[in-house]
């Protein structure tokens, strides 16, 4: 049976799936994350669990292709993704070729998992940022299946989720495409639920945008409306699960040694933001715009298929990484942690106060790296 690294256990659930006699089950540990467990005393020491574990298996470094900055012709599109609208038209195409897209949706208790979609109309739950880890259990299973069908497939997730997928299937597949994005981390879905829980004083809710942009890309707001038509919108700053989400304290701990950093990737294409864009492109209005990165010639192969219906510009892939640093560098562990997961699993728990205690010093310290720099570069002068 495998012999599980928490640190390095990105959750996956592929060595619950590849298990041929169901000895392992997907259980949540005290912060609320997924890791596998004995479900029973069935294992055969096969080693297959072993032989599928992204957390074992380095995938090849990739050599980038190309890489350009997007927006999306449609602007209701572009007004209602995250960034510039790139992912809704790769996966279109997809589906309009008969192909099946997987990706993380919002299930009715507003936890994240991935779902499977064939028709256009479900696109719509795989768009937009969610900002908690989502359960793929059993999901990289039922990918082989339609590959091994002559499927055509597209799976979007994490950049480890892609990786491990990857490992999972143990070769290439012709009729698979892997889009990855440039990812933070992954905060805990039992402390989305208490924070969730919190904000709208425990009613139903309707709605969650992690990225509204009403008043900007940059500027953007996290918007949940409850079904009696209360509406909770806020600025990201403000909002203590995004403080604590984007200040490194609630993330899941592979997230601090993550090993799916460029260029370690299988994924065919990766997009994020392209936070900088006022520095790197000639047109930047604000409604957001997506950094694509072709990493493999399946990748060029999908994008060349839907280039003509967005704005592009070709950028400097390592030009941008400067404003998203995401992209090559794993989050920094908080030394105060564990006294967050405490705070928030006790039962007094007020979020704003734990934020406050614990995040309020950051900006401050960025602040005062900032001025530093400036006086560093006119003593160079």
């Amino acid at each position: 049976m495998i012999k599980l690294n928490n640190e390095k256990c990105i959750g996956c659930g592929a060595c619950v799936s590849v298990c041929p006699t169901k000895c392992l089950a997907m259980e949540n540990d005290n912060e609320g994350f997924f890791y596998p467990v004995s479900a029973n005393d069935n294992c055969i020491e096969c080693g297959l669990c072993e032989s599928v574990c992204e957390a074992q298996i380095q995938v090849e470094p990739i050599t980038v292709l190309s890489s350009y900055a997007v927006k999306n012709k449609n602007e209701n599109i572009r007004k209602d993704s995250s960034s510039g609208g790139a992912f809704f038209e790769l996966a279109k195409v997809v589906i309009q070729e008969g192909g099946v897209v997987f990706g993380a949706a919002f299930d009715s208790e507003w936890n994240v998992c991935h779902i499977q979609c064939d028709k256009l109309s479900d696109l719509e739950k795989l768009r937009k940022s969610k900002y908690l880890q989502s359960n793929t259990n059993g999901v990289y299973q039922k990918v082989k299946e339609l590959l091994q069908e002559n499927k055509t497939v597209l799976f979007s997730g994490t950049p480890c989720q892609c990786n491990a997928l990857s490992v999972f299937l143990g070769r290439r597949y012709e009729n698979l495409f892997m889009i990855d994005f440039i990812c933070h981390g992954v905060p805990s879905p039992a402390v989305w639920q208490k924070y969730l829980k919190y904000e709208t004083g425990g009613k139903d809710v309707a709605l969650v945008n992690f990225r509204d942009k009403s008043r900007g890309w940059r500027n953007f707001r996290l918007n949940i409306t409850c079904s009696d038509s209360t509406n909770i919108n806020m600025p990201y700053s403000q909002s203590a699960y995004m403080q604590l989400f984007l200040g490194d304290f609630i993330l899941r701990p592979s997230c601090y040694v993550c090993q799916s950093k460029f260029p370690n990737k299988a994924a065919d294409i990766t997009i994020g933001d392209l936070w900088g864009a006022d520095k790197i492109v000639a047109d930047d209005d604000d409604m957001g715009i997506t950094l694509v990165i072709i990493n493999t010639p399946c990748g060029k192969r999908l994008f060349e298929k839907v280039a003509s219906d967005f704005e592009v510009e070709n950028v400097d892939y390592n030009e941008a990484f400067k404003y998203n640093p995401n992209a090559l560098e794993s989050a920094k562990i908080p030394k105060n942690r564990r006294k967050v997961f405490k705070n928030i699993f006790s039962e007094n728990r007020d979020f704003n106060k734990i934020a406050k205690k614990f995040c309020d010093k950051k900006p401050i310290l960025v602040r005062i790296k900032s001025v530093l720099k400036v006086i560093y570069r006119k003593v160079l002068k």
